[in-house]
């Protein structure tokens, strides 16, 4: 990405305003000259970007470059001016103009974009033709879309028709920020090869297929993700979680909306969705008990059918008196009542990639990874924060052994090398593995990238949809998909 704007600090113009110009360059948004006061944005409908002025000086540079980046880091953006008035910076995107070294671009946002024929779901390319880093499949959509801040929690199916389906979570910048969890509202894409996609326009707010839902009562009120699709002879069936109003502390922190529940939806097209409504505030999984390691939360759940037809559901829980994540098991005779089995794998040893916790998890029966057993990929978190992908297998899908990889701490797929700037530096997780023809695997994931702040500051990095390929048939050794290679 070459330099496209360099300038210095204005000096103060008309009615007190200040003008503060950046360099935009292959490390993102570089600051000429010391920032004024800023504090976290809070993101307006017409894509304005107001800045109040609560904090100051250095600590407040790093969010305001988070923020410079997010928005201009395919650098088809304009230079940004950031004017100071009543108290609050305002932050616009401006006409592009010829610069040396530059060329003249459209700018690419629509402030008048027409609503999409809700009835006639529009088709809206994702834009990857232009990503180039490995890995990096899907980044935000477009701004006015409902994701145009993170996607993340990729869920894909490949139907027999040849048709690639992924659901997802994400947000848009005008979200609630005071919930301080990745997830937002669920979008559908589609895709012939699995590799270049395409949204599909839900029905719900700015292209949505899910929002969460209008009755503060109901578990789901405040946000949702998606923990897993299935589809049967009926239709589809979405397996999610969502959390309310509520305000949960964790740690030195305080969250809101961190108290999820599992709900399910029913599709017959995968963009329409009726909720189910089930016991608990619409809820079918509800807490654990007091002391039980899902206690504070149950999110992210895998559905499957057993053998016998029971219903089995894998969701991570939160123990917040063990401060550690914990992977748990439920079953159902119809898929709507449901019994716990209780925690059935936990964080690694002390230096490993998951010592502080495992959650993610992504289940491969006998027979889809061609062994006998069961598989489990899932995500580890270490002592640092840092998050990477490992393996357990299991006789029975209970009991569970992890199985050692390569990359550092024993994970077979880890975060790229930290300190290297890349998108997935931070994280890697929400592994979803699509076994293909030629005996391979494909793993979609979510990434995010490292911030100054660390890894409390789930809202201040970018999470983005990522593949990589298996060595064969090895789910041990990944390695991350590049644009016209092998992959494709």
């Amino acid at each position: 990405m070459p330099v496209s704007h360099a300038v210095g600090v204005s000096p103060a113009g008309r009615d007190g305003e200040a003008a503060v110009h950046f360099t935009i360059n292959a490390r993102g948004v570089d600051l000429q000259a010391a920032a004024p006061p800023l504090g976290y944005p809070v993101i307006d409908n017409d894509h304005g970007f107001h800045l109040p002025r609560h904090r100051a000086g250095a600590e407040a540079q790093p969010g305001f470059q988070r923020l410079l980046k997010d928005l201009c880091y395919d650098s088809r953006f304009q230079p940004l001016i950031v004017e100071c008035r009543d108290e609050r910076l305002r932050a616009k995107l401006i006409p592009r103009r010829r610069v040396p070294g530059g060329t003249n671009r459209e700018l690419p946002y629509q402030r008048n974009r027409p609503s999409p024929d809700r009835r006639n779901p529009e088709v809206r390319p994702m834009s990857t033709h232009t990503i180039e880093e490995p890995g990096l499949l899907l980044h935000p959509g477009p701004p006015g879309n409902w994701d145009d801040e993170r996607v993340s929690g990729p869920r894909v199916l490949r139907q027999a028709d040849g048709i690639w389906l992924l659901w997802y979570y994400g947000r848009d910048r005008s979200f609630d920020r005071q919930v301080g969890l990745p997830t937002g509202r669920i979008g559908l894409a589609r895709s012939e090869d699995g590799l270049n996609w395409q949204r599909v326009a839900g029905p719900g707010t700015r292209g949505a297929v899910l929002d969460p839902h209008p009755d503060p009562r109901r578990f789901d009120s405040t946000h949702v993700g998606v923990g897993s699709v299935t589809r049967d002879e009926t239709g589809f069936r979405l397996w999610y979680f969502g959390g309310d109003e509520e305000r949960f502390r964790f740690g030195r922190f305080e969250v809101k909306g961190l108290r999820l529940r599992i709900g399910c939806a029913r599709s017959t097209d995968g963009i329409q969705w009726q909720r189910i409504d089930g016991p608990h505030r619409g809820a079918l999984l509800d807490v654990g008990p007091p002391g039980a390691f899902d206690q504070a939360t149950c999110g992210w759940p895998r559905v499957l059918r057993l053998p016998d037809g029971r219903w089995r559901m894998y969701y991570h829980g939160l123990d917040p008196e063990r401060m550690q994540f914990a992977i748990g098991a439920a079953e159902s005779d119809d898929g709507l009542a449901w019994q716990r089995l209780g925690e059935i794998f936990g964080s690694g040893e002390p230096g490993a990639f998951d010592e502080t916790g495992v959650t993610l998890p992504e289940l491969l029966p006998p027979g889809q990874h061609g062994g006998s057993d069961w598989r489990m990929l899932y995500q580890g978190v270490c002592r640092d924060g840092h998050r990477s992908i490992g393996l357990a297998a299991s006789p029975d899908g209970l009991y569970w052994s992890r199985v050692p990889g390569a990359e550092p701490g024993g994970a077979v797929f880890a975060h790229a090398p930290s300190g290297s700037g890349r998108w997935d530096a931070f994280a890697v997780g929400t592994p979803c593995v699509v076994p293909m023809p030629d005996g391979r695997f494909r793993l979609y994931y979510s990434g995010a990238d490292e911030v100054p702040s660390g890894f409390a500051d789930e809202l201040a990095m970018v999470q983005q949809i990522g593949l990589a390929i298996s060595d064969g048939a090895d789910l041990t050794r990944w390695r991350r998909w590049e644009r016209g290679g092998d992959g494709d």
